[in-house]
């Protein structure tokens, strides 16, 4: 069984601006290990399409990008 102490301890930011921008810069601020991100992307012929913002977000951010559609 799990203790609270096996878990580390995380943060939520909302942050006002610029969506990109604002997602791109933040984690440098803060000293955050990764950026979790939702999208209303879609998947058509095997192929994942992202939305705009999620996309920019992934080629342009310096830490790991975890891009999640919270409707699946």
């Amino acid at each position: 069984m799990n203790s609270s102490s096996d878990f580390q301890k995380f943060n939520i930011n909302v942050v006002i601006g610029d969506v990109v921008q604002s997602i791109i810069h933040f984690p440098g601020s803060k000293n955050a290990d990764m950026i979790i991100m939702g999208t209303h992307g879609k998947q058509t012929q095997g192929k994942v399409l992202l939305g705009s913002n999620a996309e920019q977000v992934l080629r342009a951010a310096n830490c790991p990008v975890l891009v999640t559609n919270p409707y699946r």
